[in-house]
């Protein structure tokens, strides 16, 4: 029987930083399936800039230092689409069909990742015979098209098996689909690439103080603005334009480099701050990023995430008053972290994404040998 081929409907493009689609659209090709990554693809009406960026990537041109290598039996596409309406699905399907209308599929299975009509149009055209859905976006508290919760709960309803990366949307799902079981699908971490990122003497030290991802309206920036004051303040990421002139100038700001490339900046780095603000949306989050901190051996700081409040006896979480989370930070015990160095790396190493993507390929193909 021939291997079954793969399309990963993803919420990142390919070239893009690396996040779980990638792992999951790297490991089934390592397991022999040929795989078909969608770069991601509208949840919203577009912006000039999303069409900017749409039209650059489409010529050819990607960051080298967040491109993964592909592999031979793995292709990916952009599509050019109208917004995921139900009203505009049959346009969708027509471009769709004449952009995928190289790619023969061998028994497909589908992993969703953004819930649009067009991720069912695009099933469709590719003649998948099943799909599975990963919830990873609490939609119903950000600016979706409202077209797209619909097509959300069609997808969660006629999906074979569905995934949740937290607590949270777990419980969010199982609602939606009247009480069905919900996997996890929780970040992960290259654990022995991040782990090089420990030095031992970061408690006691707790001079330089980093962040890593994107940074925009849903950080606690005055929080970040008043440990500059006391402590040296790296923020590894794209700057959100609407939040630019809030930041520090004491605040140092560095564009994002590749997971490769990360554990060499932590190394120097004493404390993580994971520091959000609490809303609806971020209720739903478990930072993609937390098990790559935790790796790190280093005390980690944490705001306005509900999601990490079961992680107490690991990582500090403070308030969301500056005031607090400096006294937090400041008053870090060497002698105490010590004990929580090594809880935080074996949670991280039960983490690693070989581990996430074993879990995840049983699941999806419950009945091969996944030795």
């Amino acid at each position: 029987m021939s291997q079954r081929d793969v399309v990963v409907f993803a919420e990142l493009d390919w070239d893009g930083l690396h996040c779980q689609s990638h792992v999951i659209a790297l490991g089934m090709a390592a397991r022999g399936h040929r795989v078909l990554y969608v770069n991601r693809t509208l949840q919203r009406w577009p912006t000039v800039d999303h069409l900017r960026r749409r039209l650059r990537r489409s010529s050819g041109i990607r960051d080298a230092r967040s491109y993964v290598e592909r592999p031979s039996n793995l292709d990916f596409v952009t599509l050019f689409h109208a917004p995921p309406t139900e009203y505009l699905r049959g346009v969708n399907t027509a471009l769709a069909r004449r952009q995928l209308a190289g790619f023969s599929l061998i028994d497909p299975v589908m992993i969703i990742y953004v819930p649009s009509y067009l991720a069912l149009d695009v099933a469709s055209v590719l003649g998948v015979g099943e799909y599975h859905y990963v919830c990873y976006h609490n939609f119903d508290a950000d600016r979706v098209l409202p077209d797209l919760l619909r097509s959300e709960r069609e997808i969660v309803a006629n999906a074979r098996t569905v995934f949740a990366d937290s607590e949270f949307l777990r419980a969010r799902i199982a609602r939606m689909s009247a009480g069905r079981h919900v996997y996890a699908s929780e970040p992960g971490v290259y654990y022995e690439l991040f782990a090089q990122s420990f030095r031992g003497d970061e408690a006691a030290r707790r001079r330089r103080i980093a962040y890593f991802g994107g940074v925009g309206p849903h950080l606690n920036i005055s929080a970040y603005n008043a440990l500059a004051e006391r402590h040296e303040v790296l923020l590894v990421g794209i700057v959100d334009s609407s939040i630019r002139r809030d930041l520090s100038p004491r605040i140092e700001v560095q564009a994002p480099v590749a997971n490769r490339e990360l554990p060499g900046i932590l190394r120097d780095v004493d404390v993580i701050a994971l520091l959000y603000r609490d809303s609806a949306y971020m209720r739903g989050v478990i930072p993609a990023k937390f098990y790559e901190c935790l790796a790190t051996g280093k005390p980690v700081v944490v705001s306005g995430l509900a999601e990490l409040d079961r992680y107490r006896d690991i990582v500090y979480v403070a308030g969301e008053d500056p005031v607090e989370v400096c006294g937090l930070v400041a008053g870090l015990n060497p002698a105490a972290d010590a004990l929580r160095v090594h809880a935080r790396q074996i949670l991280a190493s039960q983490a690693d994404w070989s581990h996430r993507f074993r879990d995840f390929y049983g699941t999806v193909f419950p009945t091969v040998n996944h030795g």
